[in-house]
């Protein structure tokens, strides 16, 4: 049990149990998980979460600015809290590149593998595929609007 930060005697009526991780179940003890990759693990109580809003704030708020967020395929989100060679990432992921946040307008916005990802900054791991696609059907849409109408190009 955790304690409250107002204590049991102001809420006697209150019964609060949140689960508690043994070293065993730690998530850190998983040895597949690389060293300075922050794991979030959400905590199941609407009392904890309101009567923590603040301090979660505040932490969030200063903590935003220290992580590199990795977005993969799927939506899972890797946070790190140093900086990493996007080379690291393009290793563990074949067949995937790692793009700004803005990729889906722009297609051409990939970063190379010896960009280094910086702190505070949000990158997404896309598939090679996906980038092809993209920028096929963004070539395809700035030629069609610069095309006079009834006229066809050859690409």
């Amino acid at each position: 049990m955790l304690p409250l930060p107002f204590g049991r005697q102001a809420l006697p009526f209150l019964q609060l149990a949140l689960p508690e991780l043994r070293p065993s179940e730690s998530i850190a003890e998983d040895r597949r998980i690389p060293y300075g990759t922050l794991i979030c693990h959400p905590i199941n109580s609407i009392l904890v979460r309101t009567s923590m809003a603040l301090s979660s704030w505040l932490c969030a708020n200063n903590t935003r600015n220290m992580v590199v967020k990795i977005v993969y395929p799927g939506g899972r989100v890797e946070l790190r809290d140093r900086p990493i060679i996007a080379a690291e990432i393009m290793k563990a992921n074949p067949m995937c590149c790692v793009a700004h946040p803005d990729v889906f307008r722009q297609p051409w916005s990939v970063v190379s593998p010896d960009t280094v990802l910086m702190q505070g900054q949000k990158f997404y791991v896309v598939p090679v595929r996906t980038i092809r696609k993209l920028r096929h059907l963004h070539q395809k849409n700035t030629t069609s609007l610069n095309s006079p109408p009834g006229l066809t190009q050859l690409i």
